[in-house]
């Protein structure tokens, strides 16, 4: 029997993948439904944070204040709140736009800092908004948050349910999914990982790697926005407890266990993050100690990711070869 070749065996199953996915609402119940919508929202803002910290080495840990700023956008201006009812595609530009300028603007102000620093401030940065979003009660309806958001519609037709807002979820996140891999073999993101890599070395041959970061941030911060749209229109409520640190955590998590720098880690990731805890829900309460365990294991046994780059691949093999342990 002829073997298929690779290519060809490739692209066969990225066919039976989409077409597994395209049917997944006819077969899925309500409650798997909604679960697997929570996770494609949740691929878009982890795809966002993997090319801060993955493809440029910017440790942000104030990533949700970008998926705040998208949601609230959104939720502004698509509701009763001031009765403004602005349509679904121009809504999400705008969002896209503001989550890129907020995020540059911090990538601008820290872009001198490194390691620690950096990422205190971002923390800073993200807590304060939340804050100032917890105490506008005039502007964001304060704890109470906002409610009646519109869901999106386009050419007519509204998503407002489950099952055909998965559809418009999962060609977000596969324009993400493009996006990412087209920026990693560009030559934008080679400066990115070169900024990645060595700083110093980056900007002995000609990167602005400032200007690298801010590029990066701003990129990732349109991610999240659109993620923040997405979450905000399919709830149809907002409220400041959305987006708190822990929410920036497990966006990390699902980063740093795929594997940083890959698209494919960062899905495999958010895939494990958002279905195993619903997994373990029947022993609520084991739950978190079955979670932190199977963290612990994979950090020993698999430090690089469960889908590692190719850079990283490499990195972690070399490190090995010079600890003589291959």
């Amino acid at each position: 029997m002829k073997k298929v070749a690779a290519p060809h065996l490739r692209w066969i199953l990225v066919a039976a993948a989409a077409v597994a996915l395209l049917g997944l609402p006819l077969a899925a119940s309500g409650y798997v439904l909604r679960v697997t919508v929570s996770a494609l929202i949740a691929g878009v803002f982890a795809l966002g944070l993997n090319i801060i910290v993955g493809y440029a080495g910017i440790l942000n840990i104030g990533y949700v204040a970008y998926y705040c700023v998208g949601a609230y956008a959104y939720a502004l201006l698509a509701s009763e709140r001031f009765g403004i009812h602005v349509p679904f595609v121009p809504l999400v530009a705008g969002c896209i736009a503001l989550g890129a300028a907020v995020a540059a603007a911090i990538a601008f102000l820290t872009s001198r800092l490194k390691g620690d620093y950096l990422a205190v401030t971002t923390l800073g940065f993200a807590e304060m908004l939340r804050v100032i979003v917890n105490n506008a009660d005039a502007l964001t309806g304060g704890p109470k948050g906002i409610s009646g958001i519109d869901p999106p519609a386009l050419f007519g037709l509204a998503f407002a349910d489950s099952r055909s807002f998965y559809y418009l979820a999962l060609a977000a996140l596969a324009f993400a999914i493009y996006f990412s891999g087209r920026l990693l073999q560009s030559k934008l993101g080679r400066s990115f990982a070169c900024v990645r890599e060595d700083e110093d070395a980056a900007a002995s041959i000609g990167i602005d790697t400032r200007l690298m970061k801010i590029i990066a941030s701003a990129i990732g911060g349109a991610y999240a926005a659109v993620a923040g749209a997405l979450f905000a229109s399919y709830q149809g409520f907002v409220s400041p407890e959305s987006f708190v640190f822990s929410e920036t955590v497990t966006v990390m998590c699902m980063v740093v266990l795929g594997g940083l720098g890959s698209v494919a880690g960062a899905l495999t990731g958010t895939v494990l993050l958002t279905f195993l805890p619903e997994l373990l829900r029947r022993f609520s309460d084991f739950r978190m100690f079955f979670y932190g365990l199977a963290f612990v294991l994979f950090m020993i046994f698999r430090p690089q990711g469960l889908v590692p780059s190719e850079a990283v691949r490499r990195e972690y093999e070399g490190n090995l070869r010079g600890a003589g342990r291959v």
